[in-house]
C-alpha cells in the first residue's frame, strides 16, 4: 500500500487530503475464515497507520485473530510487535468507533493509541459475504486524521 495525497470534489466541493492506494491477491479461502477487517489512519502530519486483520473459522472470538499493522512516521515504515484494536458495534454489527494500542516492542510497555469514530458508512451485499466501509475521523497523540475501517464476512 502507498500513502498518497488526494484532490477532487466531494459533495459539490473541493477535497484534499490524505489516503492510500492499495492492491490485493489471491482468492481468500472463506471455508477457512469469517472475518477480515482492514483499517488506514492517515494524520496530517504525514503519518499513517495500516492494520489487517483475519478471524478463522473456528475462533470463539476477535481475540483469535491474525493481526498485523504498520506505523509509518515520515519516510520511515515500523512494523507493530502487538498490535491490539478495540471496535464498537452498532445493532446491525457496523462499526462506530474504534481504539487502537499499537506496541512497537514488546519490551517497551510503550503504546502508541489512536481513537476513531465513523463518519460516513455503507453496507454492500456481496451474496455470501457482506462489506461494511467506514471512513473514520482518527486522533492520535495530539493530531487528527482521516481513514477507512472496512468489516467483509461472511453470511
Amino acid at each position: 500500500d502507498v500513502v498518497c495525497t488526494v484532490t477532487g470534489t466531494v459533495g459539490g466541493g473541493a477535497f484534499s487530503g490524505r489516503g492510500q492506494r492499495g492492491r490485493s491477491w489471491g482468492d481468500p479461502d472463506w471455508e477457512r475464515m469469517t472475518l477480515a477487517r482492514t483499517l488506514s489512519a492517515w494524520f496530517d502530519d504525514g503519518g499513517a497507520i495500516s492494520l489487517v486483520a483475519v478471524r478463522p473459522a473456528k475462533a470463539s472470538s476477535h481475540a483469535d485473530e491474525a493481526v498485523t499493522a504498520l506505523l509509518l512516521d515520515g519516510e520511515e515504515v515500523r512494523p507493530v510487535g502487538e498490535p491490539r484494536l478495540s471496535t464498537t458495534y452498532d445493532a446491525e454489527e457496523r462499526q462506530r468507533a474504534a481504539g487502537l494500542e499499537l506496541y512497537l516492542d514488546a519490551e517497551d510497555g510503550a503504546a502508541i493509541r489512536a481513537a476513531g469514530e465513523v463518519v460516513a458508512g455503507t453496507t454492500l451485499d456481496l451474496g455470501r459475504l457482506r462489506l461494511d466501509c467506514a471512513f473514520f475521523r482518527w486522533r492520535s497523540q495530539g493530531r487528527s486524521g482521516v481513514g477507512r475501517y472496512d468489516v467483509l464476512r461472511r453470511v
